[in-house]
This record gives C-alpha cells, sequence and structure tokens, in this order.
C-alpha cells in the first residue's frame, strides 16, 4: 500500500475509499455529467465534482480522514 500510495496515489485512493465503504460515482447533474462525486453512508458527500474518479478519491480520503487499513 506505500508503494501505490507514493507512486499511484489515484489508486491507492480508490482502494482505502472500498475498504471504508466510500462510493465513487459518476455526477448526474447535467452541468457536470461525467464528472466524479465522492458519497459515504453517513450522508456526507463531496462538495465539488472531479475531473477524475482517482482525484475524488484522493478527496474522500483528505476529508473524511480515511484509514487505509479500518479496523
Amino acid at each position: 500500500m506505500l508503494w501505490l500510495k507514493t507512486h499511484r496515489a489515484g489508486v491507492w485512493a480508490r482502494i482505502t475509499c472500498e475498504v471504508n465503504e466510500v462510493s465513487l460515482v459518476q455526477a448526474q447533474e447535467e452541468e457536470v455529467r461525467g464528472r466524479w462525486d465522492w458519497l459515504d453512508g453517513h450522508g456526507n458527500a463531496s462538495d465539488t465534482s472531479f475531473d477524475t474518479e482517482g482525484d475524488a478519491a484522493l478527496n474522500a480520503v483528505e476529508t473524511l480522514a480515511l484509514d487505509p487499513f479500518p479496523k
């Protein structure tokens, strides 16, 4: 995981989101269609939409302080 975090941060963040049950979804609103949002199981969602799934995942990890190895 450390190698991924260092060399492929977007992939690392997507995996971290998955193990923390944070969904990465394509935005459905017409003005941002094709961009990416994140949603968690507690009603939290990204404030903005992102160009890539990896960017959305990185924002979720930072915003939600996600642990790559939750217990």
